[in-house]
Parts: C-alpha cells; sequence; structure tokens
C-alpha cells in the first residue's frame, strides 16, 4: 500500500463532500430533468466521482497484495462492472436532460457497486493488513456515498467523512511500514495505543 491510496480515498471524500454541498445548495426541483445548476453540476460530477472512487478501491485492493482473498477480488471486480456501467446512464442524462436515461442501467450499476464494494470491504476486513472495522467501514463509507445515496440530500458528507478515515488509516499504516509498499507478511498490530 502506498501514499497513492491515501491521497485517492481523501480525493473521493473531497469529491462526495463537493456533491453534498452543491446538493445542499443547489437541490433540484424536479427529479425527473435536469432543471437546476445543481441537477446538472451532480451529473457532470458522476463520472469523475465513480472513476476517482474506482481508483481509490482499486490501489486499495492491490495494495493488499492478495491478502484480501477471493472475496476482494471478486468485489473489486464486480465492483469495478458497476463503476463502468455508472459512465453511459451519466452520459445519457447529460445529452437528453433527463434523469431516467438508461435507469436499468443505473440500477443495475448501483447494485453492482453495493454488492462489489461489501464483497471487498469484507476481504479487507478479513486480510489483517489494516484494522478489521477499515471493511465495515469501507462497505458503508459507500452506501452513503453511492450516486444514489447522494440524492438523499447531505447524506453523502457521511460517505466524505467515511473515506477520510480511510484515507487517515491508510496514511497512518503507510507510515509505520517506513514507505516501503506493503508485503504478504506486514500486519497492522491491533493492541498498540497512539499517543
Amino acid at each position: 500500500m502506498t501514499r497513492k491510496t491515501a491521497t485517492l480515498l481523501w480525493l473521493s471524500a473531497a469529491l462526495y463532500a463537493i456533491v453534498a454541498i452543491s446538493d445542499l445548495l443547489f437541490h433540484p426541483a424536479d427529479d425527473k430533468l435536469l432543471t437546476t445548476v445543481g441537477g446538472y453540476l451532480f451529473e457532470s460530477l458522476l463520472m469523475p466521482y465513480v472513476l476517482l472512487t474506482l481508483a481509490a478501491l482499486w490501489t486499495l485492493h492491490r495494495g493488499h497484495h492478495g491478502r484480501d482473498g477471493r472475496l476482494g477480488r471478486v468485489g473489486i471486480r464486480v465492483a469495478g462492472l458497476g463503476f463502468i456501467a455508472f459512465l453511459a446512464p451519466a452520459a445519457a442524462t447529460l445529452g437528453t436532460g433527463k434523469t431516467e436515461a438508461l435507469g436499468p442501467v443505473y440500477f443495475a450499476a448501483e447494485l453492482l457497486t453495493l454488492v462489489g464494494v461489501t464483497l471487498l470491504g469484507i476481504g479487507i476486513g478479513r486480510a489483517g493488513v489494516l484494522p478489521s472495522w477499515t471493511g465495515i467501514l469501507l462497505a458503508g463509507g459507500w452506501m452513503l456515498a453511492s450516486p444514489v445515496a447522494a440524492h438523499v440530500t447531505g447524506v453523502t458528507l457521511v460517505g466524505a467523512a467515511a473515506f477520510t478515515m480511510l484515507g487517515a488509516t491508510v496514511s497512518r499504516h503507510v507510515s509505520r511500514c517506513s514507505d516501503a509498499p506493503l508485503d504478504a507478511t506486514s500486519r497492522i498490530d491491533h493492541t498498540s495505543r497512539v499517543s
């Protein structure tokens, strides 16, 4: 695991916060058509939103060097399919101005990302490389930061906080490993106290 992983997690959290704040300031009046600045802002941020999250999760998975097991491998692939699937509805919505453009694809993408990130979170939690609660935080954080959850005004801020905590945890782990890449024997000492 490298500082790149922590940076990508923090950038994801920052983008989630921007989306949540824009939603608080410019909440769309109509859920079916893009008629406000907030609606267009949300849809235009959806592409970098999902690609940045995918990059963060991919580096987090790769940093475990297989210790997240089959759950991690399957989880990142299923989540990856879901993240890529979000791109078509986002482009169609921006092109047509209708939020339900390619609606079934959007729903399938959401379902794939929720299942995939949950599996990845379980794998990361079981790996023992990071504290076990990071897997729960990852899955819960994505549930609160996902594009569908983002339609609930302000909830994405909770997802941003979760990904900020993940970034801090990864950064702390990287600092403890003296900037060396994580090897298969690296484990975090869950009993040590921070002073």
